[in-house]
């Protein structure tokens, strides 16, 4: 790319000021509908070459696609940069486009996630605090037929299964949607999923049902997972969006209720784990003992629990539970002593004694020298 396309209005003064702009060109690229974020790397590069005598002023002309005429929208934090069409200059493709429907703690991270990625996005939510509030990250319509006008590919990510059928039911939004890719990302049960596909299909629009099986924080990390089911080639067709928002998505069925199933499992890990902890800490407390030991040697335990996962999944694979490592029987011993040491010092014993009433049952079924895993078909007998 030559120098002479490269014109966007800046003073540098020597080159730390010019690395600390490459980064907001960068972030531009990222965050905003300009396609190709190579080619400001190209044209950063060009301008490390440019010779700087004291504070210079250059301005980088970005061209952008031949039937658009202009980009649809600029950030506040970067009106600076000066956007216009030179016919003789290299066109831009514009990046593919995402609208988010909800700016919640996870809608926001979605679409943070997404422009990271470096996809346009869009974003729209009821509230209109909130729209101003991000109206400097994304581009915030006024309304959500506007939004989903914006885009070929919708992220719904709202309170819950009934306001989502509100917004299927929003004036105008049918038409908007028809020939369009829906990601159902709002919480619901199952059975809400299937309801949500049922209502969703008179409207022509491509519904995969998912489940975020992760915290807001870790949205957009590699190790990220959203169960998505429903139709394999819409979950295909949008790999690349589903892998920006969350590094691992993973398909579990046809079904539209699959992934909400899946999420119910996840669920029941992560409630079960932040009991076990709240239950160590208030052992810890009642013995007079500070639990940031106890929970700052958290990281120590999770190589046993994911051993034991792969082992759970290898056993419960082959139907068979023998193993070498602790049958039920000492299981028992060890739930017994937490149960103990819990009601003699006064604590709530639920948790402790379901665990024991739940060993025991595995015992009376038979199980007594097979592992842990076993404990699922006394969850499940048939």
């Amino acid at each position: 790319m030559a120098v002479g396309a490269i014109r966007e209005v800046f003073s540098v003064a020597d080159d730390g000021d010019l690395d600390a702009h490459n980064r907001s060109l960068l972030g531009f690229a990222e965050q905003t509908w300009i396609s190709d974020a190579e080619w400001l790397r190209g044209a950063v590069r060009e301008l490390r070459h440019i010779e700087r005598e004291g504070a210079v002023s250059y301005r980088i002309r970005m061209n952008y696609a031949e039937s658009g005429g202009g980009l649809p929208y600029q950030p506040v934090r970067y009106r600076n940069l000066v956007l216009d069409a030179d016919r003789n200059a290299e066109l831009m493709q514009l990046k593919r486009s995402v609208t988010v429907i909800g700016l919640g703690f996870m809608g926001s991270a979605l679409a943070r996630a997404l422009a990271s990625a470096g996809f346009s996005v869009c974003a729209w939510t009821r509230s209109a605090t909130r729209r101003a509030e991000f109206s400097s990250e994304f581009y915030v319509p006024a309304s959500a037929v506007d939004a989903v006008k914006a885009a070929d590919v919708i992220v719904l990510c709202i309170t819950n299964f009934d306001a989502s059928a509100e917004f299927l039911g929003l004036a105008g939004l049918a038409e908007a949607l028809r020939g369009k890719t829906l990601l159902q990302l709002t919480s619901e049960s199952p059975e809400e999923a299937r309801r949500f596909a049922a209502l969703a299909e008179p409207l022509g629009v491509a519904v995969l049902d998912g489940a975020i099986a992760t915290m807001p924080a870790s949205i957009g990390n590699r190790d990220a997972v959203i169960y998505y089911s429903g139709d394999r080639a819409i979950f295909d067709r949008a790999h690349d969006i589903l892998a920006a928002m969350a590094g691992k998505p993973t398909y579990c069925g046809a079904d539209p209720s699959d992934a909400s199933s899946m999420d119910m499992a996840w669920l029941s890990l992560f409630y079960s784990a932040a009991l076990g902890l709240i239950q160590g800490i208030a052992i810890c407390q009642a013995a007079r003992l500070d639990p940031s030991t106890y929970l700052n040697a958290t990281p120590s335990y999770l190589p046993e629990i994911l051993a034991m996962s792969k082992d759970f999944e290898r056993q419960t694979r082959l139907d068979n539970f023998t193993g070498n490592q602790a049958n039920m029987t000492l299981h028992l011993g060890g739930a017994a002593q937490v149960l103990a040491i819990c009601a003699a010092k006064g604590l709530d014993t639920r948790l402790p004694q379901a665990a024991v009433d739940l060993i025991q049952k595995s015992i009376d079924a038979g199980c007594a020298e097979l592992e842990f895993a076993v404990a699922a078909k006394v969850i499940r007998p048939s």
